[in-house]
């Protein structure tokens, strides 16, 4: 019996632990103890294979270490010793691209960032706790898919790209992050900075529904993780992203404030169905020369230049809660047929000026509140004035 079990007088050793790439700089078991913050004594059975090494640890312990060492490339823990990942534990291995910890729980902060993991070469199975940047910065060399399925708490811009991202990244967490936010998804999830980085919720699936539809836009974007970096929101609120002949088409889930589309030739018309819209920026479609039509129904305020020189018609159009419109909004705009503003009471800042609707369509109809026919001394708000007896619109008082 003793010596099937020996060799040479030594008890064999099955290695329970795996680091690639790294055998140049920790050739020895103490080398790894200290880069583990473990005691020698638990080091079993230390082997270099070529540029990797293999061994048996014994007892838990917390990963780490091995921050800034671009040597290495993989570690696996198979039998699940690591219980976490200490604090910027592996940031900046920039050739790191397996990690196997499949009883690990928490990611401490920037414990992976800036590394090059390749998830579908990864077990995070039983993690519940992504801290502050965990993921920050990743930077594989190809399409990555990092599965959290037992994901319970995220810190801020745990997953969060840079702004050169090459979006091959997409995160996978539990449904209830969707509506962890009273009923909002979790703000990690939706925040600009995540950049192209893909959110996708477990169990869900995308279907054809939508309450926000971009005219022009189908197959401008190949993901959603690219179109939220271009939008300017966390993809992670964002579901049912496809195409509907020639517009895209997306349930957005959160309330934002609509990016600047100036000079886009593209765009034909946008609809948030929802009234999840804010506010448009400054000069939003302007020179948008095949823009025609849009639906905000909740924003309650246009710039100076909204749609100057555009291609408005406004004839399937939604501006219903707008209070105030900025200089010059529909300066230009040369096919409008409608404009229908029914709460406005504020037309250019100013009762007596006239430069809201500069060289518009001549004979447009303007429909707005009564209260404007008399608001400059008893006659109608200048803008109004010039509208009519410049261009020849029809005024509608409501």
């Amino acid at each position: 019996m003793g010596l099937r079990k020996t060799i040479f007088g030594r008890q064999k050793v099955k290695s329970n632990t795996f680091i690639g790439g790294v055998a140049g700089t920790i050739n020895t078991p103490s080398l790894l103890a200290s880069k583990l913050g473990i005691n020698v004594s638990r080091i079993k059975g230390y082997k270099i294979v070529g540029l990797d090494i293999q061994c048996q640890i014994t007892g838990n312990y917390a990963a780490g270490g091995f921050a800034n060492d671009t040597s290495i490339t993989y570690f696996h823990d198979l039998d699940g010793l690591v219980n976490s990942v200490i604090l910027g534990g592996f940031q900046y291995a920039t050739n790191l691209t397996s990690v196997k910890i499949k009883n690990a729980t928490i990611l401490n902060s920037f414990c992976f960032r800036g590394t090059a993991l390749i998830g579908q070469d990864c077990d995070f199975s039983s993690i519940t706790s992504a801290n502050i940047e965990a993921f920050n910065l990743l930077v594989p060399t190809s399409n990555s898919k990092i599965s959290l399925p037992n994901l319970i708490s995220i810190g801020s811009n745990a997953f969060s790209g840079h702004v050169n991202f090459s979006n091959n990244v997409t995160i996978e967490v539990p449904l209830s992050f969707k509506t962890s936010n009273s009923g909002l998804p979790h703000s990690a999830l939706t925040t600009a900075s995540l950049r192209a980085v893909v959110i996708n919720y477990i169990g869900f699936t995308d279907n054809n529904s939508y309450n926000t539809e971009i005219g022009g836009y189908s197959n401008t974007y190949s993901n959603k993780g690219l179109f939220a970096q271009f939008f300017g929101v966390g993809s992670g609120a964002i579901v049912n992203y496809h195409n509907e002949g020639a517009n895209l088409c997306f349930e957005i889930l959160v309330n934002y404030n609509l990016r600047s589309f100036t000079s886009d030739s593209t765009i034909t018309h946008f609809f948030d169905f929802d009234g999840r819209v804010l506010s448009i920026a400054w000069g939003g479609f302007q020179y948008c020369t095949n823009f025609k039509n849009i639906r905000v129904k909740n924003v309650t305020s246009l710039s100076s230049f909204q749609f100057r020189s555009s291609g408005l018609v406004f004839d399937n159009s939604d501006l219903s809660s707008v209070i105030t419109v900025g200089t010059e909004a529909f300066l230009g705009c040369t096919s409008i047929l409608f404009i229908t503003l029914p709460l406005v009471t504020n037309l250019g800042g100013n009762s007596a000026s006239n430069n809201v609707f500069t060289n518009i369509k001549t004979g447009a109809t303007i429909t707005v509140p009564i209260a404007l026919q008399t608001i400059n001394s008893g006659a109608p708000d200048g803008d109004l004035v010039y509208a009519s007896g410049t261009r020849g619109a029809t005024i509608i008082y409501v």
